[in-house]
């Protein structure tokens, strides 16, 4: 219903009432009772405080409603409809001046029933799926166009052409004849009953011929150029190279140039009487440019050198010459050349792609297709659909689960084949530069085995180059492409179409579709090769301790290994002196960094054997026989002191410390040794005793010497070993230990004594205060007869508030012996003694609760407190007055009531408090009378 408003103004005119609602059935049939109301509201009345002796025209009422249905009226259904009333002026008395009431009641509504709805309660679904032009030749510039469209329900309604010419037509088949000859874009676009338009448009050739030709330079040689025409159907072509030589009826005509520079190739074809000539000035050259990155170097015969380069390997490339090349079907191959070599690099540039989108890494955009995009992603479930995804797991119940070829994990275009012959796959226009070389190429894989695809590229309508198509694998990717010279066209329709009329269901994908302009360049790199040879001194014998000078020739600079008994290891001619026989190997490098060696041995002629007898110690004023051999002759210095300084075995006579030489000689090969023997006189004995110590009572000690090694104590009975150097002695009392200490080698002797002093140990006394109880749970220990103390225990923990004091406090919770240990600081002697505190918990503490207290200030029992023996772990006291209520409080057992509440005196009667306790032993809870006395 509409809105009933009642409105007080205070000027101006009513509201109208609104109008009444429209309501529509949406069924078959109704059989039940049903009263549809749509009523009109009522106007505003109006009272108008301002002027209340006049008056505004009051509201208009609306109108009524809106009841419809699809059936015819039922006769169980009815209806009201009625207009709202208008609205009142509600002034006691108004002469209004001239003002009337507003619009009289609303008028009645409508209602029909039995008629058809003008909209569908169905989504809108896009009903075009896709534009196709087919055309045919007629004749020379006369052609008929034939429109098509996928739809998915209703029909094409209007068919509208454009011809490029200013002409146009508006049926589905069309014929039209060019005025002139030339490349014309045709367009269709077509219209269906809903008013969606879709379009596409072609690329047509006038002249009677529809057709295009490529070229291709051999990589190897650029001078020598393929030429093919793009149309197996036509025959008899005339080819002008543009250097003056003519070929006819060759479809794919090798040429060669002499020169590089810019050709203009005429390609004539008749058909029928129309003769159709193409023209384009092509660049036949190559340019030098850096697409070597290895610089000029030398090699050392023998070695390999890495030859890198930034071509585009997917394209043609040519390395030459080849003989020394690992593989010169690489980009970056290996040479070993043996003799210095150029190797020239022809190759393939590319700049710019041209193609938007070319990863698909935007997804469904930049391009058209005669396929519709599949809207049951991941799968693709019809012929002629494709899909942008980064993956084709799932597209097909037998597809490989394969990825795009950019990066591996990005997108990549997803493709249903059909069987439909020359349908455009993927197609997209961009601007081009006329009489310009460019290449397209795409990147293709299958999904599943076998694969069945075929495929062409195609441009400005003309089909191009050989057939595409997979690897046998799944997931192998594979690159085609084409070169194309744009010729007079500024503009190139590129396209991949099918070109599998057999079956449909192929499953491929397409990636990183590229048309770029298309350049040749040429680059060098020399390779020197650099060889040495090194030769060094002839192999020599020497002497032990001899040296020689070695020499090297042939090089730049040298090293010598081993460097070890090497003058310089880094010159060519060292001053080697081995120990032993050696083999010296020397490394010459060339300026090149080029290396070669060469060895000499130098072997030390074998020196006599001396045998001998070791070094020797004597005493003083005797002598000695030395021994040696292994020679022919002897020679021995000093001589003052020996028997013969020539013969092998002299006797030594020496009064010091003595080292005495000898060299041998041995006939066979002149070589001689020298060793030496070293005399020592021993030094007359010096014998020592420790000296005289105390110690204290019950405590060893360790007496020393030194000198002899023999030994004999006195009393034997107080050392621990009487034949010992360095015995333990217990001594009792302070005691004299003797010794009678001998040398054995030379029989020196002495007799030593020392004194051992005793001193008495402390005498401890030990006393405690206490044991434990719940009553004293502290214990207060004493000693005396020392003046340093350590306290110890059995068990831990200690329980001692101090354990290097006399008068420790002792706070134990089990019955514990306690040791305490008493040092003399002067001497140092200790001594230790015990003693054991028992620690019993049961009995209460003592408690003395008053039961009056008189607060008068006299300074006698002015306070209430509780007094008790021992260590609490919790105390409450709490007062009450004989009313209930709580006058005194506190947790402190040092605290006491003064007898005043708020800080007013209280008057004297009886109290009563409660008091709770917690000690070691238990909890403790008392009540009780209090008087306070004034």
């Amino acid at each position: 219903n509409g809105a009933a408003i009642t409105t007080v103004i205070r000027d101006e005119g009513g509201t109208g009432g609104g109008a009444g609602g429209s309501i529509l059935l949406f069924t078959d049939s109704y059989l039940g009772l049903l009263n549809i109301e749509a009523k009109g509201g009522m106007g505003s009345s109006n009272f108008n405080q301002k002027y209340p002796t006049r008056c505004h025209g009051p509201g208009g009422g609306g109108g009524g409603g809106f009841a419809g249905s699809s059936i015819p009226f039922p006769a169980l259904v009815s209806y009201n409809l009625q207009g709202g009333i208008a609205g009142k002026v509600l002034n006691p008395s108004s002469s209004c001046y001239n003002t009337t009431h507003g619009a009289t009641d609303g008028g009645m509504g409508a209602a029909k029933f039995g008629f058809t709805f003008p909209f569908s309660a169905n989504a809108f679904v896009n009903n075009i799926d896709s534009v196709i032009i087919k055309d045919s030749l007629l004749n020379c510039n006369s052609f008929k166009f034939n429109g098509d469209a996928v739809v998915n329900t209703s029909a094409i309604q209007n068919w509208y052409w454009t011809f490029d010419d200013g002409s146009f037509a508006n049926t589905q088949i069309a014929t039209h004849t060019f005025s002139d000859t030339g490349t014309f874009s045709v367009k269709l676009v077509v219209t269906d009953i809903n008013g969606c338009t879709d379009s596409v448009s072609k690329i047509i050739r006038s002249s009677g011929v529809n057709y295009d030709f490529t070229f291709k330079q051999d990589i190897c040689n650029p001078l020598l150029v393929t030429f093919n025409i793009n149309n197996a159907a036509l025959t008899g072509p005339s080819w002008s190279t543009g250097d003056g030589a003519i070929i006819n009826n060759i479809a794919s005509p090798i040429h060669q140039y002499a020169d590089t520079g810019t050709y203009l190739i005429k390609l004539a074809i008749q058909n029928s009487s129309c003769i159709d000539t193409i023209r384009k000035k092509i660049a036949i050259n190559f340019s030098n440019s850096n697409i070597i990155l290895t610089p000029d170097t030398t090699i050392c015969k023998g070695f390999e050198k890495l030859l890198l380069s930034n071509i585009d390997s997917t394209f043609n490339f040519c390395w030459s010459p080849a003989g020394f090349l690992n593989n010169a079907t690489i980009a970056n191959p290996t040479t070993n050349n043996t003799i210095p070599t150029n190797y020239q690099l022809i190759g393939t540039v590319t700049e710019n792609n041209l193609v938007a989108n070319a990863d698909f890494s935007a997804g469904n955009m930049s391009f058209s297709s005669g396929y519709s995009a599949s809207t049951t992603s991941p799968a693709i479930n019809s012929d002629g659909q494709y899909l942008i995804a980064p993956t084709s797991f799932n597209v097909a119940p037998s597809a490989s689960n394969c990825t795009d070829h950019t990066t591996g994990t990005g997108n990549m275009l997803l493709v249903r084949s059909n069987n439909k012959l020359n349908t455009t796959v993927w197609q997209q226009t961009t601007a081009v530069q006329p009489n310009t070389n460019y290449v397209l190429s795409t990147w293709i894989q299958a999904l599943q085995s076998p694969g069945n695809t075929q495929l062409q590229f195609a441009i400005n309508g003309v089909p191009m180059g050989d057939t595409i198509t997979t690897n046998a694998g799944t997931c192998q990717w594979k690159k085609h492409w084409i070169i194309w010279n744009s010729g007079n066209n500024t503009v190139a329709v590129i396209a991949i179409v099918n070109k599998n009329s057999n079956s449909g269901g192929d499953y491929y994908a397409l990636d990183d579709i590229a048309f770029s302009k298309y350049f040749i360049r040429r680059d060098s790199v020399f390779i020197n090769v650099q060889s040495i040879a090194v030769a060094s001194n002839n192999d020599s014998s020497i002497c032990r301790g001899e040296k020689v000078q070695l020499l090297a020739i042939g090089a730049a600079k040298y090293e010598w290994l081993p460097a070890s008994g090497l003058s310089d290891s880094s010159i060519a001619n060292p001053v080697a002196s081995p120990v032993t026989t050696t083999s010296n190997i020397v490394k010459g490098s060339s300026t090149a960094g080029c290396i070669a060696f060469d060895t000499v041995t130098i072997s030390i002629n074998p020196s006599t054997v001396v045998v001998k007898t070791s070094d020797s110690i004597i005493c003083k004023n005797s002598s000695i026989q030395l021994q040696v051999s292994g020679g022919t002759s002897y020679s021995w210095v000093p001589a003052a002191t020996l028997s013969s300084n020539n013969i092998s075995n002299p006797i030594a006579s020496p009064t010091s410390n003595i080292t005495y030489f000898v060299t041998t000689a041995d006939a066979a090969f002149s070589c001689t040794s020298t060793d030496s023997i070293k005399i020592s006189i021993r030094p007359v004995t010096v014998f020592t005793i420790s000296p005289n110590d105390s110690v204290c009572l019950n405590t060893n000690v360790q007496l020393k010497t030194t000198g002899g090694n023999k030994f004999s104590w006195e009393p034997a009975n107080l050392v621990n070993n009487p034949t010992a150097a360095n015995p333990i002695a217990a001594p009792l009392t302070t005691t004299v230990f003797r010794v009678n200490i001998k040398d054995a080698v030379c029989n020196d002797s002495a007799l030593l004594s020392t004194t051992i002093y005793t001193i008495t140990l402390p005498k401890l006394s030990v006393t405690k205060s206490n044991d434990i109880d719940c009553s004293n749970i502290q214990s207060t220990l004493s000693v005396t007869g020392a003046n340093k103390y350590i306290w110890t225990a059995a068990t831990q923990p200690l329980n001692l508030n101090n354990s290097n004091i006399a008068t420790p406090v002792a706070s134990p919770n089990i019955t514990k012996k306690y040791f305490v240990t008493g040092i003399d600081t002067l001497t140092t002697c200790s001594n230790t003694d015990s003693i054991t505190i028992l620690v019993t918990i049961g009995n209460n503490p003592a408690l003395y609760i008053p039961n009056a207290f008189s607060p008068n200030g006299d300074g006698i029992n002015d306070c209430f407190k509780i007094k008790q023996q021992g260590r609490l772990k919790y105390f409450q006291l709490t007062i009450f007055n004989r009313m209930g209520n709580r006058v005194f409080s506190t947790n402190d057992i040092n605290d006491c009531w003064d007898g005043t509440y708020n800080g007013q005196l209280q008057n004297s009667g009886n109290f009563v408090y409660y008091l709770k306790m917690i000690n070691e032993c238990r909890e403790n809870v008392k009540r009780g009378n209090l008087l306070l006395i004034r």
